[in-house]
């Protein structure tokens, strides 16, 4: 080749493992000599093959070591990688910036594979904090925080979903060293209507770090709506608009730790059953009960979750 010339090498397929697989080349005597400056004739890049599979809605905290089972943590060029990070999140998960600035490093935090075909609707909330010391020094070195999109179980992530901004450390949301209160996180929404009706989307977290300094991930949340606002509660579930002037029907939005099938009733003041429902995966979902047809009057709301049996009193307006 001459010299400032490129060209493209198709090699045979590769066969690769499941889990993690290194792929290097390397450019040995270019055009028959020796190069005086060798140090940029070789590239290595991890490639990760993970069969994982899940569904949405979806929680991953980290605050146990399921999610090494399903979720992959890499870093393509080799450097540093994900670490679980004890936070007042409990166990968040922190990557770090190199030590050598010319050092390429990049965290990819990368989901299994999710099956969006079930809603018309999605979204995701998660937080994030970032140190603002390198060695105990303040620092005002910045952040790339991205998330890219796959439809092809992950085989290639050619949509953006969110383009963090350089993120500089000099924010307030910064901490000293590792996030100990509430401020110290960002909580930021995202949109995902674009990828709903595809079966086999994978996420990635992408952090590119500058020298030294240290990113927390935590608190990913999926969604099958996309209300940027959704209610928040502290209980396994909450029931609203039940207002004796608005309509008959009311809601149930639920907070549960994990997935799990639910199945309610609704029970007038003789003991008859009115309305019953059954309802499969829910997590954090947001349901109308259609009580039109029913009397104006008090009912009994019997919910049973899983292994537990709750009931609340209703008003049906009329």
């Amino acid at each position: 080749m001459e010299p400032g010339k490129d060209t493209t090498i198709t090699l045979e397929e590769i066969q690769l493992v499941s889990g993690y697989n290194s792929f290097s080349v390397s450019a040995l005597r270019p055009n028959g000599v020796s190069d005086i400056d060798p140090t940029d004739n070789h590239q290595s890049i991890n490639i990760v093959v993970n069969t994982s599979y899940d569904i949405i809605p979806l929680r991953q905290n980290f605050d146990d070591n399921a999610y090494q089972e399903t979720w992959v943590l890499a870093n393509p060029y080799g450097g540093n990688n994900w670490d679980a990070t004890e936070t007042n999140y409990n166990q968040s998960m922190s990557f770090s910036g190199p030590e050598d600035s010319s050092d390429v490093n990049e965290g990819w935090l990368v989901t299994p594979i999710l099956d969006f075909s079930a809603t018309t609707k999605a979204s995701l909330f998660f937080d994030y904090a970032f140190s603002t010391t390198t060695n105990g020094t303040r620092t005002s070195a910045t952040t790339a925080i991205s998330i890219l999109a796959s439809l092809d179980c992950g085989q290639k992530y050619d949509q953006v979903v969110y383009d963090g901004s350089q993120q500089s450390a000099a924010s307030e949301n910064g901490s000293a060293s590792l996030p100990d209160k509430e401020t110290d996180w960002i909580s930021q929404y995202v949109n995902l209507n674009d990828l709903v009706g595809n079966t086999e989307v994978r996420l990635a977290f992408v952090v590119s770090n500058s020298t030294g300094r240290i990113t927390y991930i935590d608190n990913i949340e999926f969604f099958i709506s996309d209300d940027s606002s959704p209610l928040s509660t502290s209980e396994p579930f909450v029931v609203y608009g039940t207002d004796p002037e608005g309509p008959k029907d009311f809601i149930i939005t639920f907070n549960l730790d994990e997935r799990n099938d639910v199945t309610y009733d609704l029970v007038d003041m003789t003991g008859r059953i009115v309305l019953k429902e059954e309802l499969a995966n829910v997590l954090n979902q947001t349901y109308t009960v259609e009580a039109t047809g029913t009397s104006t009057g008090i009912y009994i709301l019997r919910m049973r979750i899983g292994d537990a049996s709750y009931s609340t009193r209703v008003f049906i307006g009329p």
